[in-house]
């Protein structure tokens, strides 16, 4: 304890130059990754194709489900289906490995839109889509129990108007 209080003290007190030669005899070694971590891949923004989404009119969209419709959501898992609703949230974890469109602050509650790495140059910007009315058609998957689409063509996700 005393020996870690001097050299504490010493480096307060030492001048830039004895600083480097302590530094020297007690080199800090970095800290090692977590295990599982990985590095995170380039944002789906940086990917994106240029120019914005197309537009469907809104009654071109008969038959379609609300995205906030959970029970007719798990109804259609293991199908291709058409979705609509409104994108509250706009989600890319660190590791850069997908974009996922929530429908609802609370995104267990309603369809959640899944958009993978190997698909985002297929895309415009993801981000774009915040606060905006979509439509979505793409096959409907369980994740972890809850119903997720996913997106991996152009046509997957449209603008209504």
């Amino acid at each position: 304890m005393k020996i870690s209080f001097l050299l504490g003290l010493s480096f307060c007190l030492a001048s830039a130059a004895q600083a480097k030669d302590l530094l020297k005899q007690f080199p800090v070694k970095p800290t090692p990754a977590k295990a599982g971590a990985r590095a995170a891949g380039p944002s789906q923004s940086r990917l994106a194709l240029k120019g914005a989404f197309p537009v469907v009119a809104s009654k071109q969209l008969q038959g379609a489900v609300a995205a906030t419709n959970l029970a007719a959501a798990k109804k259609l898992v293991g199908k291709n289906a058409l979705f609509v609703g409104v994108v509250t949230q706009v989600f890319a974890p660190r590791s850069g490995s997908i974009v996922l469109l929530n429908f609802a602050p609370d995104y267990k509650t309603a369809l959640v839109g899944a958009v993978k790495a190997a698909d985002f140059k297929k895309f415009p910007p993801l981000q774009s889509l915040q606060n905006k009315k979509v439509a979505l058609r793409g096959k409907v998957i369980s994740y972890k129990g809850r119903p997720e689409i996913e997106l991996t063509g152009a046509g997957a996700i449209r603008m209504v108007k």
